[in-house]
């Protein structure tokens, strides 16, 4: 990358001094490349467009070299990891349009990073909020450090808003629906103790520690050590999944009146997206459930538009409940009182 850029001035042409970078690159001797991000002259490291072309650009290095074995990101900052998306930038969307399509150039961005050829490893130091917690769900193992300052949360929702890069959708692939569901409608953040019973992050360590066990961690996945392990949604929150939603929505009727349309509207991309693939939760049919925020009150039964979908996990619980009434009498008790 040229650290110049050429622009004309009058007659002439001068050399300008290109922007300077965001990403910090170090490699070891064992093929691990670490991203330290550190946006210049700002004091939380955002989503800004410059930061996410840079970005994309290092992807497209990464997805070529072959000889890369892993990958660490780590926040150059003091005491944040990532804040989110550039609220200047943020504020200049004018329409419905505009925002959608930076939610999809989010996901797309994001999505990339999940499919990288190598293992990414996330080192979390500092809050890591929004956008910068739905960048660490896309790697593919977490590493935090037990700094009182680390904190990790989808405050999206005290702003009207929604996760909007993926996090309703990978999130309760990670830690399940109710914690999800917590986390995205309360707003509320997890110190790294327990962003680590809910399954948010994999390890915990001193700070003094965080990017060596990070690098080591980066290293045993690439080389086949380390499997992580993910909650995910169980089997049980299958089965209690029109219990579990539909509890969701009386609670935020209750807490709001039905006067805030996004708690809704991120029950319903939570709820449309893990009936389906990731990839699909990820696509036009969840970012609808808020393209238009604030003209619906309240969100559209999704079961009414997909019979299908609605069919299979019907046919799914058929088949399965002689083996759950035998193994899980209780939970299917539960189950059949909470459909009644």
């Amino acid at each position: 990358m040229s650290s110049n850029t050429t622009v004309p001035l009058g007659s002439a042409r001068v050399l300008a001094p290109a922007p300077p970078l965001a990403f910090h690159r170090e490699r070891d001797p064992n093929g691990v490349l670490v991203l330290t991000l550190d946006v210049p002259g700002e004091k939380l490291n955002t989503l800004g467009r410059a930061m996410i072309q840079e970005f994309e650009g290092l992807m497209a290095e990464i997805e070529a070299d072959r000889s890369l074995k892993a990958v660490v990101l780590r926040s150059g900052k003091p005491d944040n990891f990532m804040a989110g998306a550039d609220i200047k930038e943020f504020l200049g969307i004018k329409s419905a349009l505009e925002g959608e399509t930076l939610s999809r150039s989010g996901q797309a961005l994001l999505d990339r990073l999940e499919n990288l050829p190598v293992p990414v490893v996330a080192a979390v130091h500092g809050a890591c909020l929004g956008g910068g917690l739905e960048t660490v769900l896309a790697c593919r193992y977490r590493v935090a450090s037990d700094d009182p300052k680390t904190a990790l949360g989808f405050p999206e929702i005290l702003l009207g808003l929604l996760p909007g890069a993926g996090g309703c959708q990978r999130a309760p692939r990670l830690v399940g629906l109710a914690t999800s569901l917590d986390l995205i409608l309360t707003g509320r953040n997890l110190k790294a103790s327990r962003a680590l019973r809910a399954g948010l992050v994999d390890d915990v360590v001193p700070a003094p520690l965080l990017l060596s066990v990070a690098r080591k961690a980066a290293l045993d996945l690439a080389e086949g050590r380390k499997k992580p392990q993910r909650k995910g949604i169980t089997v049980g929150e299958r089965l209690l999944r029109p219990f579990i939603f539909r509890k969701a929505r009386a609670s935020v009727q209750a807490r709001t009146g039905g006067h805030y349309p996004a708690p809704f509207a991120a029950i319903e991309a939570v709820e449309r997206g893990t009936a389906t693939t990731l990839a699909e939760g990820l696509g036009r049919r969840v970012l609808e459930a808020h393209r238009h925020p604030g003209l619906r009150p309240r969100p559209r039964d999704p079961r009414a538009h997909q019979p299908r979908a609605q069919h299979r996990e019907l046919l799914d619980l058929a088949r399965l409940r002689p083996r759950m009434e035998q193994r899980y009498p209780i939970l299917m008790d539960r189950f059949d009182k909470a459909i009644a």
